[in-house]
C-alpha cells in the first residue's frame, strides 16, 4: 500500500507481506478484498506455462486467471535467442490482437516496481464503440464520471527476468519473461489506472476549447 517496510500480510489470502501496519491493512481492505478469497485457488499453477494474470471485465468482474505462455524463437537473431510471450488473449478482445502497455514505476505513489507490469487493452475502444469496463470504474475513483472512461477489457500480467530455457541456464534471456501476478501488483494496476484517468481528465481539459466573449456580443 504505502512506501514504507512491508511487516503484515494477509490471513486469509496469505500472500507474501504486503503492509507496513494493520492501519495501513485497513486502508487498503477495500480494494484487496475483491480478490482476496479467491487467492488461495490460484496458488499452484496447472502447467507449467501458465501464468497468474488479472482480468478486468466489462461486466464488473476482476478475476484471477492463467494465461499461457510459450518461447518464441527470434528468427532473425544470429544465436538463436527466443523469449517468453502470452498466447490466446485474444478472448478477450473478440479474436483481434490486443495492444500492449508497460509500466514499471507508480506515479500515485513514487515508487518504481521491482518487475515491469504488463498490460493488454484496445487501443481502438474509444472509437469502435467498445463498451464502458465496469470493473475499472469500479476501483478508481472519478473513472465514471465521463472526463475519463476506460472502455474494453483489460488483461495484467508481470513481466520478469527468464531463462532462454531449461538448458541454457548460464544465459538469461535479456528479453523479459513473466511471472505471476499478485495482489501486491492488483494495487500498483489500480494506481496506473488512477494515474491514467488524473492524466486523461488534465488532458481534455487543457484540450477543451474555451468560450469566448466580443465586446459586440448581445
Amino acid at each position: 500500500m504505502c512506501n514504507n517496510p512491508a511487516t503484515f500480510s494477509c490471513s486469509s489470502c496469505h500472500c507474501r507481506p504486503l503492509y507496513c501496519s494493520k492501519s495501513c491493512q485497513r486502508a487498503d481492505w477495500k480494494l484487496h478484498k475483491l480478490l482476496c478469497s479467491s487467492r488461495p485457488s490460484f496458488e499452484t499453477p496447472p502447467t507449467a506455462s501458465s501464468r497468474r494474470a488479472i482480468v478486468f471485465l466489462t461486466n464488473g468482474e476482476i478475476n484471477f486467471t492463467w494465461e499461457t505462455t510459450e518461447m518464441v524463437a527470434d528468427d532473425e537473431s544470429d544465436d538463436g535467442g527466443s523469449w517468453e510471450s502470452p498466447v490466446g488473449l485474444e478472448k478477450y478482445f473478440d479474436g483481434k490482437r490486443p495492444n500492449i502497455q508497460t509500466f514499471y514505476g507508480n506515479s500515485v505513489r513514487g515508487r518504481k516496481l521491482k518487475d515491469h507490469i504488463d498490460l493488454r487493452y484496445n487501443d481502438d475502444a474509444m472509437l469502435d464503440g467498445s463498451e464502458k469496463n465496469l470493473a475499472v470504474c469500479k476501483v478508481v475513483p472519478g473513472m465514471d464520471d465521463g472526463g475519463a472512461v476506460w472502455r474494453a477489457p483489460l488483461v495484467a500480467l508481470k513481466q520478469t527476468n527468464s531463462w532462454l530455457n531449461s538448458e541454457q541456464r548460464s544465459r538469461v534471456n535479456e528479453t523479459p519473461g513473466y511471472g505471476h501476478l499478485d495482489m501486491g501488483d492488483f494495487r500498483e494496476v489500480v494506481d496506473y489506472l488512477t494515474g491514467w484517468k488524473r492524466a486523461t481528465v488534465s488532458y481534455n481539459n487543457l484540450t477543451q476549447p474555451r468560450e469566448t466573449y466580443s465586446r459586440n456580443s448581445f
